[in-house]
């Protein structure tokens, strides 16, 4: 599915009809995947639960995503009820610095390891685009 800056960056479903929700993000120079690279919004940081669907305000970044029909947008609606939403965080950088995942993102309470809102799934792509 065609997603949008405005809202979620990325949507795929995998073989098991799970929504992949992917948040993405461009590093230059020797930065890592960490906390700071996921904004904090009205809503909540990007890729927590409140931020991705809340209903209570204006219905979060689904609701903000363009290049979805409301039919596509009510689908992945009910994958949330019903647990067939995972999130996934890209880092794209423009050189190898062998980048890795810091501390304050695999320990926050929503987003890390046993968070309400743990990332399913961490990607970091090295580009050599730069000497």
């Amino acid at each position: 599915m065609k997603a949008s800056a405005r809202g979620i960056d990325n949507i795929f479903q995998d073989s098991s009809g799970n929504f992949i929700i992917d948040e993405s993000k461009f590093v230059s120079g020797r930065g890592n995947a960490g906390l700071s690279g996921l904004s904090s919004t009205a809503d909540g940081r990007q890729l927590t639960e409140n931020y991705l669907f809340e209903r209570n305000k204006d219905g979060g970044a689904l609701s903000r995503t363009s290049g979805l029909s409301a039919s596509q947008k009510e689908e992945i609606r009910n994958a949330f009820d019903t647990g067939k939403i995972k999130t996934r965080y890209t880092v794209v950088k423009d050189r190898h610095a062998g980048a890795g995942v810091t501390q304050g993102l695999t320990k926050h309470s929503e987003l890390g390891v046993g968070g309400t809102s743990q990332i399913d799934g961490i990607v970091i792509i090295e580009l050599p685009l730069k000497n």
